[in-house]
């Protein structure tokens, strides 16, 4: 049961039927229940002046990228962090609004991307099972984040010191908040997901473990616990936004997911750096939040392949399954049956087979972060749940 509880906790806002797909915004804070974020944040702190021009600073040093050797890209690539660790020094100020917006802007139609980037977005492409361009300036940025935490990260962190770990988890750290602040991540508030899901009777929505069919008919389960979630999922989707047909945005959503990767990857190269040395809690500290939006991030980059395998049908994907719930708000007859193997028929413990699916990828990195957070209820909940599977 401890178990299922950490799965609901982690995974429910984004599992009931993925319109649990949007964003995670890890900027605000939480309730005393979850505590506060940005005590890992490497770029707190007040504005002394207002100076709009760093977003321009960083498109212009990001323009010349493809034309350096690799001791002058490694070079510019830690000036474009410095500017914009300045400009997202305190986000609600001018100077980080201004950032923001500036890097929504399109590249230049010239712009040349680093091939190094380049390759790395095609292999992501393939591994995720979407089509992402690099069309604005945050695309570029998140990108060129993403190139440079992978070349630093080490496959084996044995024999590292705390100093040289603590320093790459700084680096990551920095990426996580960078992307959650420019990307579309950046759209629904965590806070507002989880208030309205701890809130409300989760075990009334959760009662059967087994499975949403198995105790009463397929399309009434389904559609209490989708009224019982509506007033969530409708905002998140929203923020992923439609198309002209009504549907779900397919380039908004992919997009969602490329940046979800850069904040999954940053979060499993922390993991395994800390893994092998015993870090002093006084200089790490995480939060639900930072565990939260790890978990959607392993949702958004996992659905795609977990929803084609379990429905043994290549084309059918995450967005499918959000068009589904949209379908049901627009009093469209839905065939459920055609998705009723991600929800019926799992474990007594886990739950939906998607759930089990997913849970299982998101735990090992967990096992490493949650130790390093001073929230007593999930350190509570971690800890019993490492007892039953001991027992």
């Amino acid at each position: 049961m401890k178990k299922k509880l950490l799965a609901l906790l982690l995974l429910v806002p984004i599992l009931l039927i993925p319109i649990i797909s949007c964003d995670g915004d890890a900027l605000g804070g939480l309730s005393d229940l979850m505590g506060t974020f940005g005590k890992n944040s490497l770029v707190e702190g007040g504005a002394v002046v207002i100076d709009t021009s760093h977003g321009g600073k960083a498109a212009e040093k990001m323009s010349g990228l493809a034309d350096l050797d690799d001791d002058d890209y490694d070079d510019a690539v830690v000036e474009i962090k410095e500017v914009v660790k300045e400009a997202l020094a305190s986000k609600g100020s001018t100077k980080a609004k201004a950032f923001v917006e500036e890097m929504k802007k399109p590249l230049p139609e010239d712009a040349d991307v680093p091939g190094k980037v380049e390759d790395a977005v095609d292999e992501l492409e393939d591994e995720l099972g979407i089509e992402f361009e690099i069309e604005t300036e945050g695309d570029l940025l998140a990108a060129v984040l993403l190139v440079d935490l992978m070349d630093k990260a080490k496959d084996d962190w044995e024999g590292a010191d705390e100093e040289d770990i603590l320093e790459f988890v700084s680096e990551a750290l920095q990426v996580i908040d960078i992307v959650q602040t420019v990307s579309p991540v950046n759209g629904v508030k965590i806070d507002d997901i989880l208030g309205e899901l701890l809130g409300g009777d989760l075990s009334e929505l959760f009662g059967s473990s087994s499975g949403i069919s198995r105790n009463g008919d397929l399309q009434e389960e389904i559609d209490k616990a989708l009224g019982m979630l509506r007033p969530i999922l409708d905002p998140i989707i929203r923020a992923i936004g439609k198309g002209v047909d009504g549907q779900i945005d397919q380039k908004g959503l992919d997009r969602m997911i490329f940046n979800f990767k850069v904040i999954r990857q940053s979060f499993e190269d922390i993991a395994k750096a800390i893994k092998e040395k015993e870090i002093d809690k006084e200089k790490l500290e995480f939060t639900l939040t930072d565990f939260v939006n790890y978990g959607l991030s392993v949702v958004f980059t996992e659905a795609n392949e977990v929803i084609k395998h379990m429905t043994n049908d290549d084309d059918f994907k995450f967005a499918n399954l959000i068009n589904i719930y949209i379908d049901w708000t627009d009093d469209k007859e839905i065939d459920f049956a055609t998705i009723v193997a991600l929800f019926d028929g799992g474990d007594e413990e886990e739950g939906a087979p998607i759930v089990e699916a997913i849970l299982d990828k998101v735990l090992g990195t967990l096992e490493e972060l949650i130790p390093y957070s001073n929230d007593e209820w999930i350190l509570e909940l971690f800890n019993d749940n490492e007892n039953e599977n001991d027992d």
